[in-house]
């Protein structure tokens, strides 16, 4: 073999080299194996930033500012209802309430949506249990009987016979200090 044939033999093995090293890299720091994946997955399931929850331990934080999508997989059809995650009892303008009958679901998707397989939460509104019950109550002072929980929510997606739940919060926003008072044992809105 000629000394020019070797280094083009040489020169191609390292261009080789070079591109499945790129090709590697980039698959590696990518969500490329995660969307693979999920592509050929029939396990019904919910993702939110392609993380796949089953079952009913589930707890998400979504950000501030972020419109939440949360997937639904793996089924042709199914229901959802959104309630909140505690029975604490409250006031609205000094009338007693219980969070297990209040209607949160209404007020959140009510700024969100449901499409084509999704459910979809508005991340830039005042979605702390005060400012959904403020909004739910039409304005009215809130004052909680406890601590605001930390995933005062709770998603349930339901396909045949399949159960999936998700607690889920939005974090806080320097946004909506304005107008909230804390005193021991109170919070109000």
């Amino acid at each position: 073999m000629s000394s020019k044939a070797k280094k083009i033999l040489i020169i191609s093995a390292a261009v080789v080299v070079a591109i499945a090293a790129a090709i590697t890299s980039i698959i590696l720091c990518t969500d490329i194996p995660k969307r693979v994946e999920d592509m050929f997955d029939s396990d019904f399931r919910v993702m939110y930033r392609l993380d796949k929850y089953t079952g009913s331990d589930n707890a998400v934080m979504i950000p501030f500012g972020e419109e939440a999508e949360f997937k639904i997989k793996g089924c042709k059809s199914f229901s959802y209802k959104i309630t909140a995650n505690t029975d604490m009892e409250y006031t609205a303008n000094g009338e007693k309430h219980s969070l297990g009958y209040a209607d949160v679901g209404s007020i959140l998707i009510s700024e969100g949506h449901v499409d084509n397989g999704s459910i979809y939460f508005d991340g830039m509104l005042n979605n702390s249990l005060i400012g959904v019950l403020h909004r739910l109550h039409n304005g009215a002072e809130i004052v909680l009987s406890g601590e605001d929980p930390t995933y005062p929510y709770m998603l349930t997606v339901i396909s045949d016979d399949k159960v999936i739940q998700i607690a889920f919060a939005f974090e806080f926003s320097d946004l909506f200090v304005k107008g909230v008072t804390v005193e021991p044992g109170n919070v109000t809105f």
